[in-house]
């Protein structure tokens, strides 16, 4: 079957030259005609492309929902403010999120529920599975977000935003590019760039590769300004490191696969590892205060993830093998638990931040 998003970016190619790694993703999930995530095709769980934690175990939402309510109380109970998620997927963390905060009182008569969302198919995802309980109201973008106090979330969102990549030759940087070979495959080319464009870096071989995104340090700017200006708190989970690697982590994923970036264009998923470390000296630099940068086993740990597991076996004894699978894969070194970060900001310094 002919893919119509691939004979459209060989034909933009053929037209205008080869395009960034950062305008390839951008396609991917911008695109007005085009974009994956706008398609009526299945993402995330089983049945899709991917699974995120909250997909995995209930206990995952339920943990960030208390979070959520120890941040409010940190925050002096304000009677008026907005709980965020960015990038909500199915809905499954707010729906259990908000399952876990409605013992908490006050909260509910509180909270209003923003939740930013692109796709007018997850959108409707969303409205399937959260209730009509509680104010839910739906956004394109973080600017119609009410000006009151946050607390903002996001899990599996940062690592969507295009990079561009940088790699090093003998004879200096680069900027990687997609173009097409003589049998119009697409292949990456390689273009000298300003000596001056990237800082000198010592020690590094031919080949390593930086990676940049100036879409997510624009938006992670408007989310810190938004705290700063109204006072809250943002807890940011995803893929990825402090330290720079060098390394490319352009990926695609499809049937919980990692494949080809260039297989079935459009039909994939594309992400990349955060650059976490670039966030926190940004979020410093703009005056907020962090907690540091920890990974998620060690932060679902902090939280109370097998307390709170082992109440759910005694309730559902016949499900423990179960349980406690989806439990280690969360928080195990070789599973979930190192590669994913965990990082939160805040406009007060708070000692002893829970998780942290």
């Amino acid at each position: 079957m002919k893919n119509i998003f691939e004979e459209y970016l060989k034909n933009l190619i053929k037209l205008n030259g080869p395009i960034t790694v950062a305008q390839f993703m951008l396609e991917h999930v911008n695109n007005p005609k085009f974009n994956y995530y706008a398609s009526k095709k299945q993402k995330i769980g089983a049945n899709g492309d991917f699974i995120t934690s909250p997909e995995i175990s209930q206990v995952f939402g339920e943990l960030i929902g208390i979070w959520c309510a120890n941040m409010w109380w940190l925050m002096g109970s304000p009677s008026q403010f907005n709980l965020v998620e960015l990038g909500p997927g199915n809905g499954t963390l707010m729906q259990d999120a908000l399952r876990a905060l409605k013992i908490v009182p006050n909260f509910k008569n509180s909270v209003e529920i923003h939740l930013i969302e692109n796709s007018d198919y997850l959108q409707n995802e969303q409205k399937k599975k959260l209730s009509n309980e509680i104010k839910i109201y739906w956004h394109k973008k973080l600017s119609s977000i009410p000006d009151k106090p946050s607390i903002i979330i996001s899990n599996e969102f940062l690592d969507t935003f295009p990079v561009h990549q940088y790699e090093l030759k003998k004879y200096g940087w680069t900027e990687r590019y997609i173009g097409l070979n003589q049998t119009e495959d697409f292949c990456f080319v390689n273009n000298k760039i300003n000596k001056n464009l990237l800082p000198e870096l010592s020690n590094l071989s031919n080949g390593s590769i930086l990676e940049y995104s100036p879409s997510l340090n624009n938006f992670f700017e408007e989310v810190t300004l938004k705290l700063r200006a109204n006072g809250g708190f943002g807890l940011f989970i995803d893929y990825g490191y402090e330290k720079n690697t060098y390394k490319s982590t352009f990926r695609a994923i499809y049937d919980h696969k990692f494949v080809d970036i260039f297989q079935d264009i459009g039909n994939t998923d594309l992400s990349v590892n955060v650059d976490f470390g670039a966030l926190k000296s940004l979020s410093e630099k703009l005056g907020l205060y962090n907690y540091g940068i920890i990974n998620q086993g060690s932060f679902l740990n902090n939280l109370g993830i097998f307390p709170r597991t082992e109440i759910l076996i005694n309730k559902n004894p016949k499900m423990k093998k179960t349980i406690l699978n989806s439990r280690d894969k969360l928080i195990s070194h070789e599973e979930m638990g190192e590669v994913f970060k965990v990082f939160a900001i805040s406009d007060k310094l708070y000692k002893n931040l829970p998780g942290f």
